[in-house]
């Protein structure tokens, strides 16, 4: 996935160790970048950093994307990826068009880069901070080929609503098939 969407992307170029590490995850998996998936807890300090551990940096790279998400959560993303969605949104979308200055304001417009520091750590910027509502305890949660950021409890609070109809719901509308019906006494 990763070495295809450096080419279509418009001044987007992978750094000498982007590509050595892109390469090596080819070699292994046969062509297709390793997945990186699941949550894992982590602080942020008083400063506002959070430490970014070995198995996000090599999905985000040594520079990546951080902006807010559709819910209450942060989406860090790979600097090509975010490029690709800023390139698919301004071909699409109209500056007259509300919804697009909506969408623009919400993910681009509060977008920052940001590059860990020597010891893997990145300031989250106060007003992401806020709007995510993130207080010391966090989820990040590998979703592939992004990373989502939730406050631990906001996370525990999401995840706990989610029943297996609405799971089911979503399952069967993103393949195409029928919704779920409950089955009476469920």
């Amino acid at each position: 996935m990763f070495g295809g969407c450096w080419a279509d992307v418009k001044g987007s170029r992978p750094t000498e160790t982007d590509k050595s590490n892109i390469e090596k995850e080819q070699i292994v998996t046969g062509g297709l970048a390793a997945p990186v998936f699941g949550p894992s807890t982590h602080t942020i300090d008083t400063d506002g950093r959070l430490i970014i551990p070995k198995r996000l940096r090599e999905l985000l790279g040594h520079k990546f994307i951080l902006t807010r998400g559709v819910e209450k959560c942060l989406w860090m993303l790979p600097e090509h990826l975010f490029a690709s969605f800023v390139n698919k949104w301004t071909s699409e979308m109209s500056l007259l068009d509300r919804n697009s200055r909506m969408l623009d304001w919400r993910f681009v417009g509060q977008a920052v880069s940001v590059q860990p520091d020597g010891q893997y750590r990145v300031v989250i910027p106060p007003e992401l901070r806020a709007s995510a509502e993130l207080q010391t305890d966090v989820v990040a949660l590998a979703l592939m080929n992004r990373v989502e950021l939730w406050d631990l409890k906001s996370w525990r609070d999401y995840e706990a609503s989610l029943d297996e109809i609405k799971v089911q719901d979503a399952l069967d509308m993103r393949l195409g098939l029928q919704p779920a019906v409950p089955v009476q006494g469920e």
